[in-house]
């Protein structure tokens, strides 16, 4: 809990000189200055240009991915089926080739601080377009674009410093075409204490997350066997436009219950650039928390007894999947807009986004789970299950094409709600 005395005041759009020169250099794409970290005095100029593969992305780590993610779909795990197919070619998952669209918040600007009452909407809010298939063989280059920073402190003044930052980058491959943008918007809260004041404890917000972990049964695991058994794969049948409505639901889809290694095997390969704590120490930048004894503490240790969360985009993933399998072959996902994050109870959320920038919860698309005031309750975690349901709540035509936008969750045996998604799916019309 913070102490409001300890704490200076902030002003929405008031700086420093020293800050605004951060914002300036945040905006400009330069997140470096003088030594001290990422992100602040010191950190590394951010990427001009990221080359994904010096090479040719590859069929075979290709596969590798999709017999981790989608096992069962032969388009994605067999070159020679998808050579039949609209694609032409072996695709990728949606979600496996994305844009470096990330930037960080000076430290000039404050300390990192939770707040009492958190974001809704858009709250760690990650998006993925495509405009066009990527295929194997391509060459994929990603090139941050804008960066956007909206101060939407309160007016009155707040002890809290809120930001939404966005980022956005795009994929672009060998012969110069944008096949692809993806964008983030988070929230950043910051604070900063009046001289010769002790800071309040720090009260990581993965605390928030935490539930008990559930105990398997028998009847349990005989319910995801059913599950699985009456999973299908579209595959060749097409399912066209015409015969969607608003109301459908996709076809449910079931994850077993995770352990840290299926993590590690899903997506070891994909985890890469990431800093290692010799680096994070030399630079400044260390990413655990100081505790109340002046212990670092990584993420994990957050978690009581030991639970590892899911990757960001683990929920993501399994709400590709549920719609590739409804989907088939001849359908084309062109947006995945995925959040995790938005554990509050209603009465504790805020929205102060501006106009243009909220976007309703996918839950709240879904009429049974509108009536029954669902929100996302919890973080994923190891050993969880996922059980993924799909909910088709728009239908149109845009320039010749044809869409169908879809809400989706991931839940467990419990009823808690780890992930909301949306996803825009072109089909072909009769």
């Amino acid at each position: 809990m913070m102490i409001p005395e300890k704490y200076e005041i902030f002003y929405p759009g008031v700086y420093t000189p020293e800050e605004q020169a951060a914002i300036d250099r945040l905006l400009s794409g330069d997140m470096g200055g003088p030594p001290g970290g990422p992100g602040g005095p010191g950190g590394p100029p951010m990427m001009k240009e990221q080359v994904y593969q010096k090479e040719k992305l590859s069929e075979v780590i290709m596969r590798m991915h999709a017999e981790s993610i989608i096992p069962d779909n032969p388009l994605y795990n067999d070159p020679e089926y998808a050579k039949t197919t609209w694609y032409g070619g072996l695709p990728i998952i949606p979600g496996y080739i994305e844009a470096l669209a990330m930037a960080m918040l000076p430290r000039e600007l404050g300390d990192m601080c939770m707040p009492d009452r958190q974001l809704v909407g858009d709250a760690y809010d990650h998006e993925v377009e495509y405009f066009a298939p990527i295929l194997a063989g391509d060459h994929v280059t990603s090139r941050p674009g804008k960066v956007e920073l909206i101060d939407v402190t309160p007016k009155e003044g707040s002890i809290v410093r809120c930001f939404v930052l966005i980022a956005q980058a795009d994929i672009v491959n060998q012969r110069g075409e944008t096949v692809g943008r993806s964008t983030t918007r988070f929230p950043n809260f910051r604070c900063r204490l009046k001289p010769g004041m002790e800071p309040d404890r720090f009260i990581h917000p993965f605390n928030r997350y935490l539930h008990p972990a559930h105990t398997y049964t028998q009847a349990d695991y005989d319910h995801l066997a059913f599950l699985w058994r009456g999973e299908k794969i579209r595959g060749s049948e097409v399912l066209y436009w015409d015969d969607v409505s608003v109301g459908d639901y996709t076809w449910t889809t079931a994850e077993p219950p995770f352990t840290q290694m299926d993590m590690i095997r899903m997506y070891g390969q994909e985890l890469v650039g990431c800093e290692s704590v010799k680096n994070q120490v030399l630079s400044g930048h260390i990413r655990g928390e100081k505790n109340e004894y002046g212990v670092y503490e990584n993420i994990i240790s957050h978690y009581k007894p030991g639970r590892s969360p899911f990757y960001n985009y683990t929920g993501r993933d399994f709400c590709v999947r549920n719609v590739t399998n409804w989907a088939g072959d001849q359908g084309f996902i062109t947006r995945v807009n995925w959040r995790m994050v938005n554990d509050y109870e209603p009465e504790l959320q805020a929205n102060p986004f501006p106009e243009g920038f909220y976007r309703e919860s996918y839950l709240l698309k879904v009429p049974e789970l509108r009536e029954k005031g669902a929100f996302i309750n919890t973080h994923g975690m190891a050993p969880d299950c996922a059980i993924t349901r799909g909910y088709v709540y728009d239908k149109y035509e845009k320039d010749g094409a044809y869409y169908v936008e879809i809400a989706l969750w991931c839940e467990d045996l419990d009823g808690n709600y780890h992930t909301e998604c949306g996803i825009t799916l072109r089909l072909p019309k009769k």
